[in-house]
């Protein structure tokens, strides 16, 4: 994945390193934070631990232990943390997320809500919804592709009855 950064200018440092801080905005070639809490971070690479952070942008981010609420990433590394969303080129996963967008995902005891990849590996991948090519491992879902089919099936019918009652009596006469 080629760099959506900006060229780093002599004004931001190559190293940042983090522990016990609150910080608005990062920016860096390198990252560290431990026990930390980022609003906006863009790095090249990012290491957190037991860290929160609200946006991170990075070719490469490793995670132990942190929340995050969207991750922009090359190659993203979740072991027991959590993501509400993300967007990667490679993901290993041992957490929690709610959204995953990923061209390769390698999942180990951990749970996407929806897990959208080209690949997927792993022993147990469980996730709510899972819209994969390849399969390599046993899957737990909430919705397989035959519930899914029904559920779009029965939400369109639902809605398309609401809205013809709706134009037959709420039409102008």
């Amino acid at each position: 994945m080629e760099s959506e950064f900006p060229e780093l200018e002599n004004d931001y440092p190559e190293v940042v390193n983090l522990s016990n801080t609150q910080a608005d905005t990062v920016q860096a070639e390198l990252v560290r934070a431990s026990s930390s809490q980022i609003k906006q971070l863009s790095a090249q690479e990012v290491d957190l631990r037991d860290s929160l952070a609200v946006v991170v942008d990075a070719d490469t981010v490793n995670a132990r232990n942190m929340r995050v609420a969207h991750v922009e990433a090359g190659n993203l590394t979740l072991l027991d943390g959590q993501v509400l969303a993300a967007r990667t080129e490679s993901l290993a996963m041992s957490g929690r997320a709610g959204v995953v967008v990923a061209n390769s995902a390698e999942v180990e005891n951990g749970y996407a809500g929806v897990l959208v990849s080209r690949d997927v590996r792993g022993g147990t991948i469980r996730t709510g919804v899972l819209i994969s090519r390849n399969v390599q491992g046993n899957v737990e879902t909430l919705m397989d592709t035959r519930a899914t089919v029904l559920t779009g099936l029965v939400a369109g019918a639902v809605v398309g009855t609401l809205l013809l009652l709706g134009q037959f009596l709420f039409r102008r006469k």
